[in-house]
């Protein structure tokens, strides 16, 4: 088990495939949790009341969307990044040495 995470661990931190990887995954993380934590907080300021359940549950298509946007935008920022790259052998070397 402990060879399995740190060959994980390895490609994480030493490729260059790994680190698109996980900057999508960071990225994802941090526009999901922030339309989560945003959306009601934009309400309570701006229209100085809490939204209700029901007004909660009118976001959510306009959430979704705005998230569905957002991970294509990060995808082909990432494909775009790779496609550039100098040459698919060298990305998948390692980057520290």
């Amino acid at each position: 088990m402990n060879k399995i995470l740190e060959k994980i661990k390895l490609f994480f931190s030493e490729t260059k495939t790994g680190h698109q990887i996980k900057s999508f995954l960071v990225t994802f993380t941090g526009i999901f949790f922030g339309m989560l934590v945003l959306t009601p907080a934009y309400n309570a300021v701006f229209e100085a009341d809490l939204p209700t359940i029901q007004e909660f549950k009118d976001l959510w298509p306009v959430v979704v969307d705005t998230l569905y946007r957002s991970i294509w935008a990060i995808i082909l920022v990432q494909l775009g990044i790779y496609k550039y790259s100098s040459s698919h052998e060298e990305a998948s070397k390692p980057i520290i040495k």
